[in-house]
């Protein structure tokens, strides 16, 4: 499975900032994402 972009434009934001609440918010979108996707 290719990551998408945007992966890695968060983790390079978050390095600089919020912490662990982002990668939380982050996570909740990929699954419904992968569910959306694979359903």
């Amino acid at each position: 499975m290719r990551i998408p972009r945007w992966v890695f434009e968060i983790d390079r934001e978050m390095s600089e900032s919020e912490g662990p609440f982002m990668w939380f918010a982050f996570w909740k979108t990929w699954e419904e994402e992968q569910q959306r996707i694979f359903s």
